[in-house]
């Protein structure tokens, strides 16, 4: 594996190299420049900041990032002017200060580029430092997705970069390290952030800039754009409410008003069935929403056992999935499945993906009570011409009354695992007439099936950035086969269905058996609106 090692470049600039400006000093030369000014209309400045140190480290967590450590004698606001790889841009940091540690981030590998440090004063002088010149090591070693884009046509998308979760999927089986990736338009990774030892699924951007994520079931975790940990927050050794006893998080995590967070938990419980007859008692796994401060203080915790029926189950109530992390005697069943999670701020409620039950349920945030179920055999009714989701991922509330999924279709009444076929899906939903129907919808060209997992946003603009997750090589195949080899691709579509960008992912040499997505998102930029503004 590739070595981190740490590239300093002590960069000090003494202060008589600041740049002079307007402003007095007593004797007849400053007299005259200040006349100048006056009569130029600049108003009187004092003497510009001192640049007193720069230096450039590259960031031990990914070496397309780097630290920008900088002092000045006067608090300042900064800007870095950053050329390479032809793509010339200025970074406006939001932090004012002193002595700053500030994130250079969305450089590509073994890439040469000049940075320019610019300090501004509040009284409007500035000086600058630069260029510097630094180049960018190569990508570590090991199985990064081998990423092609095979469409582009920029004048019809969506500026920004390219941000998602992929699975690594490799001999031996226990081995699926996470990584999160940033691209952009041309393909060329831009920031990433590994775990050696668990999948990374969701990820949110916070309103102050950082990334709230899911590490496997080992908890969630909110780190900086430099891949610093800031918080850490497990279930495990919490204490629940009664009766519940979360055993891990997983799928998804979302930051809610006014700062708490809220994820997607799972218990276990013993429930008797009826099977052939014969009274059975099965591991049943079920959904939790749960809901903490940000300090790791449970504010609520609703339970599916408590506002759905676990006598109702579908055909993948027997899938054993959760048998990778429980162990128990006679295995585990997956009844709900939950992969969604979403805060409808309308009626401060939650709305929760069930891919095994095909439903989308809306809960009471304050008191966990059901308000409603949305698929088949649920509580709306269908609008002529349109079709039910089935085993959907990654549902987004657009508006109210509207919702974007990713309708995987595994299951699809009238089709079979040869046939069975995903979209991107637009729905409407009136929650007084109880009437759902279809606004829109994408399969391609050709039909498509991701058989898990997948993503479908809407853009500004009226693009859809689908994640289509989960591809095969034989669709026909179970879905837990490892050796089903598995690929994915990023689409950007346009409204009427034209693609205008697809990135692959797919190689299966060595001991890789393919790679997955988990969730994709465009941003305007790598750099988080509350960290800094980019500028051509």
């Amino acid at each position: 594996m590739h070595t981190w090692f740490r590239k300093v470049l002590p960069l000090l600039l003494a202060a008589g190299l600041a740049t002079p400006a307007c402003g007095g000093g007593g004797d007849d030369r400053d007299a005259a420049v200040k006349a100048d000014c006056e009569v130029a209309g600049i108003e009187n400045r004092g003497q510009p900041p001192v640049i007193e140190s720069v230096m450039i480290t590259q960031n031990p967590d990914c070496v397309l990032s780097a630290i920008l450590d900088v002092r000045t004698d006067v608090p300042a606001s900064f800007s870095l002017r950053i050329e390479g790889d032809g793509h010339g841009r200025t970074i406006r940091f939001e932090e004012r200060g002193t002595d700053l540690a500030l994130p250079i981030l969305g450089l590509r590998a073994e890439t040469a580029y000049s940075f320019t440090v610019t300090a501004a004063a509040e009284d409007g002088t500035s000086a600058t430092h630069g260029p510097v010149s630094y180049v960018t090591a190569a990508l570590p070693d090991g199985p990064f997705p081998p990423l092609e884009v095979t469409i582009r046509n920029e004048a019809k998308m969506v500026p920004g970069v390219t941000v998602f979760s992929s699975m690594i999927l490799q001999l031996p089986l226990d081995q699926r390290p996470g990584l999160f990736l940033a691209v952009d338009a041309e393909g060329e990774v831009i920031w990433y952030h590994t775990h050696p030892d668990q999948v990374l699924e969701s990820f949110r951007l916070t309103e102050a800039g950082t990334l709230l994520y899911l590490a496997g079931t080992d908890g969630a975790r909110e780190m900086d754009m430099l891949g610093k940990t800031l918080r850490e927050w497990s279930p495990q050794g919490r204490e629940m409410p009664a009766g519940i006893e979360v055993l891990g998080v997983h799928h998804d995590i979302i930051e809610l008003p006014g700062g708490n967070v809220a994820a997607i938990g799972i218990e276990m419980r013993d429930i008797e069935h009826v099977v052939e007859g014969k009274a059975v008692i099965h591991h049943v796994m079920g959904d939790v929403i749960l809901e903490w401060t940000r300090d790791g203080a449970l504010v609520h915790a609703w339970s599916a056992f408590d506002f759905l029926d676990p006598q109702f189950y579908k055909q993948d109530f027997f899938d054993n999935f959760w048998d990778l992390y429980v162990d128990v005697k006679g295995g585990t069943k997956n009844w709900t499945h939950g992969n969604a999670l979403i805060h409808d701020a309308t009626d401060d409620s939650f709305i929760l993906s069930l891919r095994h039950l095909d439903w989308l349920v809306k809960v009471s945030r304050q008191t966990g009570k059901l308000a409603w179920k949305m698929g088949e055999f649920g509580d709306f009714a269908l609008a002529d011409g349109s079709e039910w989701f089935y085993h959907a991922h990654s549902a987004e509330l657009l508006e109210p009354g509207r919702i974007m999924l990713f309708d995987n279709g595994n299951l699809r009444p009238g089709y079979t695992a040869e046939t069975f076929f995903s979209r991107a899906l637009e729905l409407t939903f009136d929650e007084t007439s109880m009437v759902c129907a279809e606004a829109w919808e994408w399969r391609d060209s050709e039909p498509f099936y991701s058989q898990y997992l997948g993503d479908a946003d809407r853009l500004p603009g009226g693009n859809v950035l689908v994640g289509d997750g989960g591809r095969v090589q034989d669709q026909a195949q179970p879905l837990y086969n490892p050796f089903n080899l598995k690929w994915y691709r990023i689409v950007e579509v346009t409204g009427d269905g034209e693609v205008v960008w697809e990135l692959r992912a797919r190689d299966f040499s060595g001991n890789v058996l393919g790679y997955s997505l988990y969730r994709a998102q465009r941003w305007p930029s790598i750099y988080p609106a509350a960290v800094a503004q980019e500028v051509p």
